[in-house]
């Protein structure tokens, strides 16, 4: 089943962006917890960091939601522990092609 951008507004997201080489070999990793502010096919999904404050920018992807299963989490490479996010959310980053 589908989910829609209203029902990931103001839900927690487990989120990590990995930068990744042409091999796609992992660079570079971010993760964070944080909480949908709001999201549409228009502006993307924008999603503030819990611990921050800070605000990202993503686009549209609804697929890149996944529901967490129950549990403890660990953040890389902080070690911080998160409690039954509602989603977890993975964008990769390639480099341009040339």
């Amino acid at each position: 089943m589908a989910i829609s951008f209203e029902e990931i507004i103001g839900r927690t997201v487990l989120v990590a962006v990995k930068t990744l080489d042409r091999n796609k070999k992992e660079l570079s990793r971010k993760e964070f917890l944080g909480v949908v502010v709001s999201g549409s096919i228009e502006t993307g999904v924008i999603i503030r960091d819990t611990a921050t404050g800070e605000k990202f920018a993503f686009p549209p992807e609804l697929r890149n939601f996944v529901p967490a299963r129950p549990g403890i989490y660990k953040l890389e490479p902080s070690g911080t522990s998160i409690m039954n996010p509602d989603y977890t959310a993975v964008w990769k980053i390639y480099p341009k092609a040339q």
